[in-house]
């Protein structure tokens, strides 16, 4: 009777008659996925522990600076793969397509995941050393401001952004991809976050060149090159924030095609 009533269950959702929200399906949901999740979760957790200890002992020496800096950049990357461990194969995929769970609870378990436990996996520790750096240490720390966005500015936003933008990406090629799902998530994502990065941090760039080259051609002092570039790069802003928004379109365009791939495939 069971079987018969999960089949059922299962086949109205593969056609579209399951509308009703369930939290117990999206327990179903989580109980299916929780060996890869909990696996990379605290991989993460375990990695972001350690780059925060980093932190915390890396100001006395640059090459300790340039070595949590590096790090503190394969952090972020973990984030934006973090879409590969939805990718399974063989008999684990089609028992996924078989779970008897609509398309919006597939689509805002992933979107929890992603959007809740891989950011506090990945920055939660960071986000506390840089906090308790100062109180320990009477001081900032050199890269201080790296992990705690509490204070981001417009420009830092569009960086943090870059990363999502990647990330999203990722998500998408994992749910839409028939064939080489680990390639094209990876390349894609990456092609993405550089070309946000870049184009992101062009203008402000030559802003500040230029700014620093007048400043410089007129024999001011240091003091004053530093005041004008800081004033040419708040001056732009508005730029910054039209790219601001074109990203969070972009992201938000990405979240669409993905639950579509998901109410079409059923992935």
């Amino acid at each position: 009777m069971d079987t018969t009533i999960s089949a059922k269950s299962a086949n109205e959702t593969r056609s579209g008659l399951v509308t009703k929200f369930s939290w117990r399906r999206m327990v179903m949901l989580y109980r299916f996925n929780a060996p890869w999740i909990k696996r990379q979760t605290l991989i993460y957790l375990i990695f972001s522990l350690g780059v925060s200890l980093l932190f915390l002992f890396s100001h006395r020496q640059s090459w300790q600076l340039g070595v949590y800096t590096m790090l503190g950049l394969v952090l972020a990357f973990m984030y934006v793969f973090s879409p590969l461990v939805f990718l399974k194969g063989g008999d684990a995929r089609m028992v996924e397509r078989m779970l008897p769970a609509s398309a919006l609870e597939k689509f805002l378990f992933y979107v929890s995941y992603l959007f809740v436990v891989i950011p506090l996996a990945c920055f939660m520790f960071p986000w506390i050393a840089e906090k308790i750096y100062p109180v320990v240490f009477d001081t900032q720390h050199p890269l201080a401001g790296m992990f705690d966005i509490s204070g981001a500015d417009i420009y830092q936003n569009n960086q943090i952004l870059a990363f999502v933008t990647g990330m999203v990406t990722c998500l998408y090629c994992v749910l839409h991809a028939r064939s080489g799902r680990y390639i094209k998530a990876i390349a894609y994502s990456v092609m993405v976050y550089i070309g946000s990065s870049v184009i992101s941090a062009i203008y402000t760039t030559k802003e500040a060149f230029m700014a620093g080259y007048e400043a410089g051609a007129k024999y001011v002092d240091n003091d004053e090159i530093t005041q004008r570039v800081t004033e040419s790069i708040s001056g732009h802003q508005t730029y910054a924030t039209v790219w601001l928004i074109i990203m969070i379109t972009y992201i938000l365009l990405m979240m669409g095609l993905s639950y579509r791939s998901i109410s079409q495939r059923n992935f």
